[in-house]
């Protein structure tokens, strides 16, 4: 029987190295979900689907711009017609028509102006995240070399057991 007390020897310093080792790896999966959590959040979090609406209905101008509707018979007409094609009266041109345009016009604008700031707050979270993963990846580098020591003060170990001398302890019985 060999006697020896030195860290990494016999079946307990095994299954520690390897419990190192496992929690080490979990460690980089955490890292990695952490960081593909961020970007996942971030990304969904840009646009909503109410934002994607009301961009969609603000280019519906045409129509409102480049028709009339006659009077009489209610059917549209385009803005150069004098006179309704189908029951030949007079085309007024309607004034509440282009008060509506000017009114969707300014409500664009402060739209675009809203949309301006969230897309500057977006723009600084996803600079936090950046800067997040970088010391995430700092962290990661600096557990790699503490790693790498480890498994050079195992090594070493290894070499220095080697070198001693072994006794062997005899049984009197």
């Amino acid at each position: 029987m060999y006697v020896g007390n030195v860290y990494g020897v016999g079946v307990g310093g095994t299954i520690s190295v390897l419990l190192m080792f496992f929690i080490k790896i979990l460690f980089f999966v955490f890292v990695a979900a952490l960081i593909i959590g961020l970007i996942i959040v971030v990304k969904n979090n840009i646009f909503t689907t109410d934002d994607i609406e009301t961009i969609k209905g603000t280019f519906n101008l045409k129509n409102k711009t480049t028709k009339k509707i006659c009077d009489d018979c209610g059917k549209d007409l385009d803005l150069i017609w004098e006179f309704c094609p189908y029951c030949r009266k007079e085309a007024k041109s309607i004034n509440i028509e282009a008060e509506s345009v000017d009114t969707e016009i300014v409500n664009i604008k402060k739209e675009t102006e809203n949309t301006k700031t969230e897309i500057e707050s977006i723009n600084i979270k996803a600079e936090s995240v950046n800067t997040e993963i970088v010391n995430l990846k700092k962290e990661t580098k600096n557990i790699n070399v503490q790693d790498d020591n480890i498994n050079k003060e195992t090594q070493n170990t290894k070499k220095k057991l080697k070198k001693q001398p072994k006794y062997k302890i005899k049984n009197n019985n």
